[in-house]
């Protein structure tokens, strides 16, 4: 004879908890569920650490689904499961895992236990370093601090090393430049001197400009006082800071206020000496002037004149003009 007894499988929401219970086949749904909640809140109870669990009466659900909670158990083909929610805390919308939270809570009083016990191995270690004398303090610390002091002054002197190195690398540097300058000027004053040699009438003009101007800064040292272009110029290389360019400054504010002062010059040394452009041309180094060469030996002021007129910039033109009338002291 068949039992009329039906086996309902209670499942809880959280993964894994469940509990089997046995009723009569003539139980209604609504008698199952209330077993079922029983049963499973007892299942809870005796599980280690899993505090105090309420349960949603009205959130229980039961498979196959019936046609109201009056259905006889025994009508529902298939096996019986139903599953049960827990009740949220007051004011709370999510499900409360209390299996899991137990385990969390475990886990977290197992880490709490190895770190306490770590600190007391940490403590039993130290405490042996924490007798020693003052003394031995005292000179561990001298000595720490005159290894600072130390290495305090190797880093000042490595910075004041790395300062100097880099003075160093920018002075190698202009000088690289300059001798580049050089270079560059001493092969153009080779190509136009062959150019000259062979009658390169174009080549002997920029020559003669040349010589204008060797003329003319040789005067403008004498009447600045010294002997001639190369003394004036050695003189404020050696007093004067920085580069070849600072040096013809220097060169050039002298000139100006002797220029503009003295009552002794000419009208076309006043005249060099009130146009800027035209005194710049004289001193510092420019596309006209480089170098003396072999022209110097047999340029005559006629053939000077002639290259000066010669040129096609204007403003070239015009400022050699007014140091040939300074030079040669006469009208062009």
């Amino acid at each position: 004879m068949p039992s009329d007894r039906k086996q309902v499988v209670v499942l809880y929401a959280e993964t894994k908890l469940q509990k089997s219970i046995d009723l009569p086949g003539s139980s209604t749904v609504a008698r199952a569920k209330e077993e079922g909640m029983m049963a499973i809140r007892d299942h809870l109870n005796i599980l280690p650490g899993v505090p105090h669990v309420s349960l949603d009466p009205d959130c229980t659900d039961f498979y196959p689904a019936p046609k109201d909670d009056n259905t006889i158990i025994r009508s529902l083909e298939g096996n019986l499961t139903m599953v049960v929610y827990p009740e949220p805390p007051k004011g709370q919308c999510l499900t409360p895992s209390p299996f899991v939270d137990a385990l969390q809570y475990a886990i977290h009083d197992v880490r709490n236990f190895k770190a306490q016990k770590n600190a007391a191995s940490l403590i039993r270690e130290e405490s042996p370093k924490c007798n020693v004398k003052p003394v031995g303090i005292d000179a561990l610390l001298r000595r720490f601090e005159a290894m600072e002091e130390r290495f305090e002054r190797d880093i000042a002197e490595l910075k004041r090393d790395n300062a100097e190195l880099k003075q160093d690398n920018v002075e190698l540097k202009r000088d690289n430049a300059e001798l580049k300058r050089d270079n560059a000027e001493l092969s153009d004053r080779i190509d136009e001197t062959i150019r000259a040699v062979l009658g390169d009438k174009v080549a002997i003009n920029k020559i003669r400009r040349r010589v204008l101007l060797d003329m003319g800064r040789d005067q403008l040292a004498v009447i600045c006082g010294h002997k001639n272009w190369r003394e004036w110029k050695e003189m404020k290389a050696t007093s004067t800071e920085g580069d070849d360019f600072a040096v013809r400054t220097v060169m050039m504010t002298e000139a100006e206020t002797i220029l503009r002062d003295s009552n002794d010059l000419s009208e076309y040394w006043k005249a060099v000496g009130q146009d800027h452009s035209t005194l710049r041309l004289l001193i510092h180094r420019n596309h006209i002037r480089i170098y003396a060469d072999i022209a110097a030996h047999s340029s005559t002021e006629k053939n000077i004149a002639e290259s000066v007129l010669a040129l096609a910039a204007p403003g070239d033109r015009t400022h050699m003009t007014t140091i040939f009338c300074a030079v040669f002291d006469k009208e062009l």
